[in-house]
């Protein structure tokens, strides 16, 4: 249950952790950080994309025409969001709303209640997870946004990125064709995002190369290094949820059938 909602273990690992007891944050649009660190962002993504070359064999370049540009100053907030997610290569229909994840059978005043449509681009699979809007400015627990940012990353922010996605997007990431998967199904296509099968065999690895396309840990570095940002520069909300978003996909490599082919068979019984 955990690994298809992540808040429901984020909350039991974090409850009472130190330094989140009592920290509280002021909820901000994704667009008040990327203005006010608009003149540093695209240098740190350079900095991401040098690291992810360099460190990660099997990664795909970003092509150039992606580079974070910062959008023109009376841009609206949503065209600041977009140039964002384009040079990140994450889903540019991705909501990003202000909104908390509350838990089951947690009452919310029914002004405040957002519905699934509203926190995720898939079709369907909302389950028992219930979401509270939040206003711009609002004060809240660090811990809350964390926990609620550690399931959104399976709320379509990996879909469609592909270029046999059928999607416009897809054709102009770079990533290629969905390399495990099928591309006709919706969720399928955010499998090599939140998979990594780092521990087969040599002879597993060479009968299907395609397992090492895994780019969990560019995410996990991404998001650290932008949470790492906010946090250092008067951005707290992002710098949490952000980390959240990081500790979707180290949740996701605890999961056996998230980093193992075959959870509990040998080389011998994958092969035979």
């Amino acid at each position: 249950m955990a690994w298809s909602d992540h808040s429901l273990c984020t909350w039991q690992a974090l409850d009472g952790m130190p330094e989140l007891n009592g920290r509280m944050v002021r909820a901000e649009p994704l667009a008040d950080y990327l203005h006010d660190r608009a003149g540093s962002l695209p240098t740190l993504l350079e900095h991401e994309e040098t690291w992810a070359r360099a460190e990660l064999p099997d990664y795909a370049p970003r092509p150039d025409a992606l580079r974070f540009r910062a959008a023109a100053g009376n841009a609206p907030d949503s065209a600041w969001q977009q140039a964002f997610l384009r040079a990140i290569r994450v889903n540019e229909q991705a909501k990003l709303s202000l909104f908390l994840q509350r838990r089951p059978g947690q009452a919310i005043d029914a002004p405040r209640r957002l519905g699934w449509e509203a926190v995720s681009t898939i079709h369907g699979g909302a389950g028992n997870a219930q979401f509270e809007r939040l206003d711009a400015g609002e004060t809240v627990s660090a811990y809350e946004v964390l926990a609620s940012a550690s399931s959104e990353p399976d709320y379509g922010m990996d879909l469609g990125l592909w270029s046999d996605s059928g999607t416009v997007q897809g054709a102009a990431t770079g990533f290629g064709p969905l390399p495990f998967g099928n591309p006709r199904f919706e969720y399928s296509s955010q499998a090599p995002f939140h998979m990594g099968f780092l521990h087969e065999s040599r002879i597993i690895y060479a009968a299907a190369g395609f397992l090492k396309h895994s780019y969990a840990e560019a995410r996990i570095h991404l998001y650290l290094s932008l949470a790492h940002d906010a946090l250092a520069h008067g951005h707290p909300y992002w710098g949490w949820r952000f980390t959240g978003w990081a500790m979707h996909y180290v949740q996701d490599l605890t999961q056996p059938y998230h980093a193992r082919v075959l959870p509990g068979l040998g080389t011998g019984r994958l092969i035979w």
